[in-house]
């Protein structure tokens, strides 16, 4: 299901730069073709297509999220904490669930419960002992072996 979302949208958003497309060549002499060119046109001089920023985990979406980020700093201060978590494959909860032969990369439904609830009982203790937090930005990605790895940016008081 998720998969069909996704290509759902994807389908979308190219249907939409194709109509963009097209209406550029229709009416290239409107008010709005040069803000069209410059903004849309990039995706046809390649083969592939740019995602919009709206696509979650696109190349234009994470520069708009650094861009917020960055605001955010500007706005409020300087982060007093950077700090990364990795999921370790000797976590008791990770260990329970294994069947004989298997590797944490076959339940890694397991494995992102596990970093998520162990993600959340971190940032609750941050709360508690770090005071007033005037922001948290949290980014969780995956690393090349297929394990959750989140980076915190931490503001206090």
């Amino acid at each position: 299901m998720y998969s069909q979302v996704k290509d759902e949208r994807l389908s979308y958003i190219q249907r939409a730069l194709q109509q963009q497309k097209n209406q550029i060549e229709e009416f290239p002499d409107s008010d709005s073709y040069n803000l069209i060119q410059r903004s849309h046109l990039e995706p046809f001089s390649n083969p592939g297509i740019v995602l919009p920023a709206c696509f979650l985990a696109s190349r234009a979406w994470a520069v708009s999220e650094v861009a917020h980020s960055l605001a955010l700093s500007r706005a409020k201060g300087k982060l007093s904490f950077f700090i990364m978590i990795t999921t370790i494959l000797n976590w008791p909860e990770i260990k329970a669930r294994l069947a004989p032969g298997q590797t944490a990369s076959d339940i890694s439904v397991v494995v992102c419960r596990s970093f998520k609830a162990r993600l959340e009982i971190a940032i609750k203790a941050m709360r508690k002992h770090f005071g007033k937090i005037v922001y948290l930005i949290r980014v969780i990605e995956f690393q090349k072996r297929r394990l959750p790895h989140a980076h915190l940016v931490i503001k206090v008081y």
